[in-house]
């Protein structure tokens, strides 16, 4: 089932994670400075001055905020090899939800530093990311095992095309 977003349920987002997020800078760069002529002006949000540098934590805050009190007490998985999963492991420490990362070895040491800060356990896998992701290509929502032998329940998310992360409840 897809979910419409509609200007009040951004506006209910916002006025949720609001105390945790950072106000980040709108910044406006004229084209003429960087020599392009009869272009509009460039506008920059800031967003590597958020938590774990990226955009990432704000939709993983209003999702990890929104979970029932059972879902909560499961906790959640997250499949990533950067930015995804420093945000869903930021989000589930300031909400106090258990969180299991997984990320492929190969992964930047310093994106799986700052994941691996906000959480208890994780899993370094040498398959890559986009392997771990297979399993669930063809559906919205799968049911699968981890290698601890915990049941989970993943979405893949997509950004435009591409899939930007996995999300899983624990079960």
């Amino acid at each position: 089932m897809q979910q419409i977003i509609d200007r009040a349920g951004i506006a209910a987002a916002e006025r949720l994670i609001r105390p945790y997020i950072r106000h980040t800078p709108i910044i406006r760069i004229d084209s003429a400075d960087l020599g392009i002529a009869g272009v509009e002006p460039l506008v920059l949000k800031l967003e590597f001055l958020q938590h774990t540098g990226s955009f990432k934590p704000r939709g993983a805050l209003n999702k990890i905020s929104n979970l029932t009190p059972d879902e909560r007490a499961r906790g959640v998985i997250t499949i990533s090899a950067g930015n995804h999963a420093q945000g869903v492991a930021w989000a589930a420490h300031e909400e106090n939800v258990d969180a299991l990362v997984v990320m492929w070895q190969g992964a930047s040491e310093l994106k799986m530093a700052s994941a691996l800060s906000f959480v208890s356990r994780a899993i370094l896998s040498d398959t890559s990311v986009s392997r771990l992701s297979e399993t669930h290509k063809n559906s919205r929502s799968a049911r699968s095992q981890t290698q601890s032998g915990i049941a989970v329940s993943c979405s893949k998310r997509m950004t435009s095309r591409r899939p930007s992360g996995i999300a899983c409840t624990l079960q």
